[in-house]
């Protein structure tokens, strides 16, 4: 007979999410037992309580994580998560006659959230507003 393997919250690594311009955010999951990485929707699935879109303070979310098939019998909950702002370094950033755009994936970028700054040479930068709520950098 063969029986289930289980896993445990010593086997799931659980990082934050990043703000996706008010897309729906989950956290990145890592399940790993005896060296070899589990596959997410084949071997086990993230349950998330609800949409999460909004920057967080910290871990203020839960996720559970779910056995599936052979790992039937693993169930990890109450994992803690968060979602951080999003570097605006990793956005793209567009300067063509005299218009800048910038993309956080297809979301355009609304102004308020950063400031520019022409330089002598032409060029412009572009930096996260102070009180911007959910970009960095």
């Amino acid at each position: 007979m063969i029986t289930s393997v289980e896993f445990d919250a010593s086997n799931v690594t659980v990082s934050n999410g990043v703000y996706a311009g008010g897309l729906p955010v989950r956290p990145e999951v890592l399940v790993q037992i005896g060296g070899n990485t589990l596959v997410e929707g084949r071997d086990y699935e993230v349950v998330l309580d609800n949409t999460y879109t909004e920057v967080t303070a910290g871990k203020t979310l839960n996720v559970t994580i779910r056995g599936l098939g052979g790992y039937s019998a693993s169930n990890v909950q109450n994992i803690r998560w968060g979602i951080d702002k999003k570097d605006l370094a990793d956005c793209d950033v567009t300067l063509e006659n005299g218009t800048l755009t910038v993309l956080n994936g297809l979301v355009l970028v609304p102004e308020s959230e950063y400031t520019t700054t022409e330089n002598s040479n032409g060029s412009v930068t572009v930096s996260a507003a102070s009180d911007s709520r959910n970009y960095t950098g």
